[in-house]
């Protein structure tokens, strides 16, 4: 058996957008991206850019964790059958994974 450490995993989303004027909401948990901070070597601002089209991340629906984000991505089997679970490689835990989510706004929100 093996001890599984805590590590932070910031996510900072909202799941919806609500503004004043149009009173339209806008649902964000669908199409998220998410992959490991040791794979993307990038910063917020350039990972943020309209420039900064990366390949290799994995598609999720928020809300989710890194680990079940794996799993619907085929990375890891059923962790309940088996030993599954004790073929995980851990190391991928030790550092922080990114969240990302593009959306258009309508200019009219923006006012």
């Amino acid at each position: 058996m093996f001890a599984f450490k805590r590590f932070p995993v910031y996510i900072s989303c909202f799941f919806f957008v609500l503004t004043s004027t149009a009173q339209q909401r806008m649902l964000l948990k669908n199409d998220w991206q998410m992959q490991s901070s040791e794979i993307i070597q990038a910063t917020g601002i350039e990972i943020s850019s309209n420039s900064n089209k990366q390949q290799n991340w994995y598609p999720v629906t928020v809300p989710t964790t890194v680990m079940n984000g794996l799993v619907k991505n085929n990375v890891y089997p059923d962790l309940f059958f088996g030993k599954n679970l004790e073929k995980v490689a851990l190391h991928q835990f030790e550092k922080s994974w990114w969240y990302k989510k593009e959306i258009m706004l309508d200019k009219a929100l923006l006012e």
